[in-house]
């Protein structure tokens, strides 16, 4: 019977009860709102994708979000950036596609001790495109900038690792053939070296979870060049003193090949054709093998002919050569055909 009647004088006019109780709340409200303070910060919103969807939508089009804060003011005063994290999530999200995920706040553990406290984001939504997650190795190529010193030239390059795993959805990753390093400057080196370099993605929807680095080995060696020398005089060596070469000079053309640097320190004198006569011992027609010296560093890549014919003649059958023979009427000495007897006559009777 008490309950009874406590019901009936609770719906006596009861619609004006409900409007005061209403106005009531209302006031309470707006006096505890009175007590806020607020605080705006913009915020840059992250994406969380730990499902099978990734997002296909330019990142800086995922504009910042302004997030207002009402706390007490004396609570508002510590509050910053640093206790607020917003994102949107579409882990859930299964199919491609455009759709409006809610901006969600993420606060720190001191924010939700806080009472009151009221947080709000405009916008409230932002519109994404989802597509297919897929990743993939690609090789890396690393990126020279420059010149070796003057004489060398890079002879390989060696990358660890070679391949580096990236992902992004699935029409640009299906596109990619290679990854960048970040430039490695050569200019000027005269030694392999080896570099530390970070990998290059410039592409927003691109993600590299694995390799952020990797070590670039440059070999070097000494440039390679080649030239000819088409009047190289051929020498005649270990010849006897009692010979010679009747014939000649003989001149042979040389290919040379080899490094930049050697060549630059490189004189004519310095390359020389040898026919080595120091087994010849008597005149005659020999064939002497022409051998070619020149300095470390340079190698004779061709030669117009590998040996040399040669007459060798007597020095002295030379000299016999060049004297005259005595006619009988020169001759001083007395005639052996007549006898002691007849040049006394012959004296005595001219």
């Amino acid at each position: 019977m008490q309950i009874r009647r406590i019901l009936d004088k609770l719906l006596v006019n009861w619609p004006a009860k409900v409007i005061c109780l209403a106005l009531a709340l209302m006031l309470y409200f707006f006096y505890n709102l009175s007590l806020l303070d607020k605080k705006t910060f913009t915020l840059l919103v992250s994406t969380v994708e730990n499902g099978q969807m990734t997002s296909a939508t330019d990142k800086n089009a995922i504009k910042s979000v302004k997030v207002t804060v009402h706390a007490k003011q004396e609570q508002l005063a510590g509050i910053n950036e640093d206790d607020l994290n917003a994102y949107i999530d579409i882990s859930s999200q299964t199919s491609e596609g455009t759709f409006d995920f809610p901006v969600l706040i993420d606060t720190s553990s001191r924010l939700k001790l806080m009472d009151p406290l009221e947080i709000t984001s405009v916008p409230e939504k932002i519109k994404v495109t989802v597509e297919e997650k897929k990743f993939k190795y690609l090789p890396v190529k690393p990126s020279l900038v420059g010149n070796p010193s003057r004489g060398y030239e890079v002879m390989g390059i060696s990358v660890e690792p070679t391949y580096a795993r990236i992902d992004g959805p699935k029409s640009i990753v299906d596109s990619l053939t290679q990854i960048y390093t970040g430039a490695i400057d050569i200019e000027g080196i005269y030694r392999s070296s080896e570099y530390d370099v970070p990998l290059i993605n410039d592409n927003v929807y691109l993600n590299l979870n694995e390799t952020q680095r990797v070590k670039v080995t440059v070999d070097l060696v000494q440039s390679q060049t080649s030239t000819t020398f088409s009047q190289v005089e051929v020498t005649c060596i270990g010849l006897h003193d009692n010979l010679y070469v009747a014939n000649g000079p003989f001149s042979v053309s040389l290919n040379l090949t080899g490094t930049v640097l050697a060549f630059e320190r490189l004189s004519e004198s310095q390359i020389l054709a040898l026919a080595n006569c120091s087994e010849v011992t008597e005149p005659g027609e020999y064939d002497i093998p022409v051998e070619i010296t020149v300095p470390s560093g340079i190698q004779v890549d061709a030669q117009s002919f590998h040996s040399v014919h040669l007459i060798i003649e007597s020095v002295l059958e030379e000299i016999n050569e060049d004297i005259p023979e005595s006619s009988p009427a020169d001759s001083t000495e007395p005639d052996q055909s007549v006898s002691p007897d007849e040049q006394a006559t012959l004296l005595t009777n001219p």
